[in-house]
């Protein structure tokens, strides 16, 4: 059975030294870049962690020369802790007659989904971090039928400032200063389908501000791991919910189903309004601890029912529930299948 949690893998703080080796194999050193614009290949533990609500979704449509696609990039909030992950909301609609497949524009790794972020000052923030292509095999990710729609939550830090010591780490490999920012979403790419021009989604602005008492003293806990103590005492403290997402993916590092589902239980009861609840992987990967048969699309679709029924007051139950939602199950169990 194919590794269907690989993606965990990447961000795992366990397979640090395995990630370490490829890239000195691959790149021959590892060094940290001094510009911000240049790409670092600094590694740390990256978790992907989503605010909490997305009732104030706005967008403008941009569309390409074809007007075969149109990206559309909204932001849940407008204002941000530093530290705190910033997560836009992308949608890709497929305008065309015809069916689309997307494979890795959407993947962490790749140089699929880029963003152009510029602050009050005119610095720019347009290269990731980190990137590792060479990791990417082109399977299909998406398939998007006519006029069908695909929402993926994306984190903007990663082409943030590189964290300079350990004590900045706490979600990304990098963080944004305080101040004030314009950004816009574009791909020129994706394996070997190349969009000339680019399509380019609207522009998003957002505010970075510091850090409360409260949140140093969360972020405190978070990096002694007390996740119990904060999920108690600072339940709507701006990262707890961020917190929260961490602890599903330490569950699935401990590789105990009945810890996972708990895990993803709680996220839900918490957060049903997160825009990590859009995430197709995040929700799949839920449902597949559930199913019992080896990828097996009815059962699948059967616990992504009861989910439902559990919990009617996700926002993204309407999304859950379409006929892409589906057909995205199918080409799941299809492609993870033996």
């Amino acid at each position: 059975m194919k590794n269907i949690f690989s993606n965990f893998c990447i961000k795992s703080k366990y397979h640090l030294t395995f990630w370490v080796f490829v890239l000195i194999f691959c790149f021959g050193n590892i060094s940290k870049a001094d510009s911000k614009n240049e790409v670092t290949v600094y590694i740390k533990p990256m978790y992907i962690n989503f605010p909490d609500s997305i009732s104030d979704f706005t967008k403008n449509i941009n569309e390409d020369s074809q007007n075969r696609i149109t990206l559309n990039a909204g932001l849940p909030k407008s204002k941000y802790k530093i530290f705190e992950p910033v997560v836009a909301l992308l949608e890709y609609v497929n305008n065309s007659n015809e069916t689309d497949t997307v494979y890795n524009i959407f993947k962490n790794y790749s140089d699929g989904m880029m963003f152009n972020i510029v602050d009050e000052n005119n610095n720019v923030y347009n290269k990731k971090v980190i990137i590792l292509d060479f990791l990417a095999a082109c399977n299909p990710s998406y398939i998007l039928m006519p006029k069908d729609t695909l929402r993926v939550p994306i984190t903007l830090n990663s082409f943030g400032k590189p964290n300079q010591s350990r004590d900045e780490e706490y979600f990304d490999f990098a963080f944004f200063p305080i101040g004030n920012y314009k950004a816009f979403a574009h791909f020129e790419h994706d394996c070997s389908k190349e969009y000339n021009p680019s399509v380019r989604s609207n522009e998003i602005e957002f505010e970075v501000i510091d850090l409360t008492e409260e949140d140093i003293k969360v972020l405190s806990l978070f990096k002694e791991n007390k996740f119990d103590e904060i999920f108690d005492s600072y339940k709507n403290n701006s990262f707890t919910s961020h917190i929260m997402r961490n602890f599903v993916s330490t569950a699935f590092e401990q590789g105990d189903n009945s810890k996972i589902v708990a895990a993803y239980n709680k996220f839900f009861q918490n957060y049903p309004n997160s825009i990590y609840n859009f995430d197709l992987d995040f929700i799949l990967s839920y449902l597949i601890k559930l199913q019992n048969k080896d990828f097996d699309f009815n059962d699948i679709n059967s616990e992504k029912d009861k989910l439902l029924l559990q919990y009617p007051s996700l926002e993204s139950a309407k999304y859950l529930k379409s006929s892409f939602f589906e057909v995205q199950i199918r080409n799941f169990a299809d492609t993870h299948r033996k």
